[in-house]
């Protein structure tokens, strides 16, 4: 698919716009303040001076027109397909949205450079992978916690979860307990293997996985994320104590889809736009501290 087919739904959203929910309708009235502050996050989310009401309609202007440049790069361009998707890319990464991104970061007080942004390319690298029963999984690295899948599955590998019943509440119990094991150790060990040295084969091993099994009780709940594991297997007597206050709190957004032939698309939109200031004219939201989001 070129560009311009993949991008279309999305351009469609930000020009004619879509109704607000009450999720997001709240959180740009607790961001009231932080909008109030940046001239085109105001014009983005508050156009009438206001939070806006549930129903109300979101168009993001700003984005649009940053897609319909990508467009153009792509049209303009000779050479078949793959040349116009690299010319789209091109503007994003070294041509104008890069400029206004770099330009208004620095303005803020931050530190990237077009180089930063020209010199970024996604890899192509071997998948961490791991079995479940008739299954071999892949993720991505550690980079990511993209391997904290195969941690999960490893741990419920050793669990009849069937026999419970599906969303069952033994099944849900079981579940996130096991998802709570795998991100402590997240937590603990994650990191980009070119920096940090991540103990990969020893949180895979299926002897690891047995004993953070063992912390799973049928009567009790980690309140919060249970204590990292031991890479070298070695384990504290440690049990759950004290109870969930029933609070909580929004966190990422994921979305996978695998079509017939195989073919994947991972998206993880986890940094929001409501606190931190939208670049002009382009509407895209880059923090000042150096990350682009």
């Amino acid at each position: 698919m070129s560009f311009e087919q993949v991008v279309t739904p999305a351009l469609k959203l930000t020009e004619n716009g879509f109704p607000i929910s009450h999720r997001l309708a709240a959180a740009i009235s607790d961001s009231e303040t932080e909008l109030g502050s940046s001239p085109e996050s105001m014009a983005a989310f508050m156009p009438d001076g206001r939070p806006p009401a549930v129903g109300d309609t979101l168009r993001r202007t700003g984005l649009a027109r940053v897609f319909r440049w990508m467009i153009d790069a792509e049209r303009g361009a000779s050479g078949g397909k793959e040349r116009g998707v690299r010319a789209a890319r091109a503007l994003f990464y070294e041509g104008e949205v890069a400029e206004r991104m770099v330009s208004f970061c620095q303005e803020q007080g931050g530190y990237l450079t077009m180089d930063d942004f020209a010199e970024f390319h996604v890899r192509i690298e071997p998948p961490e992978t791991a079995s479940y029963k008739d299954y071999q999984v892949y993720t991505c690295g550690p980079w990511c916690q993209g391997p904290s899948l195969l941690q999960v599955l490893n741990i419920l590998e050793g669990v009849d979860v069937a026999d419970m019943g599906h969303n069952s509440a033994a099944y849900i119990h079981t579940a996130v307990e096991a998802v709570k094991l795998a991100f402590a150790d997240r937590d603990a060990y994650y990191g980009d293997p070119d920096f940090v040295e991540v103990p990969m084969e020893a949180l895979l091993s299926k002897d690891y996985a047995a004993r953070r099994r063992e912390m799973i009780y049928p009567d009790r709940a980690w309140p919060e994320l249970p204590p990292a594991g031991d890479t070298g297997i070695q384990f504290a007597s440690v049990t759950p104590s004290s109870s969930p206050d029933g609070s909580w709190e929004g966190d990422t957004s994921y979305t996978c889809v695998v079509d017939r032939w195989g073919n994947a698309f991972s998206a993880t939109p986890s940094d929001g736009e409501l606190r931190t200031p939208l670049v002009p004219e382009i509407g895209m939201a880059i923090s000042t501290r150096g990350s682009q989001s």
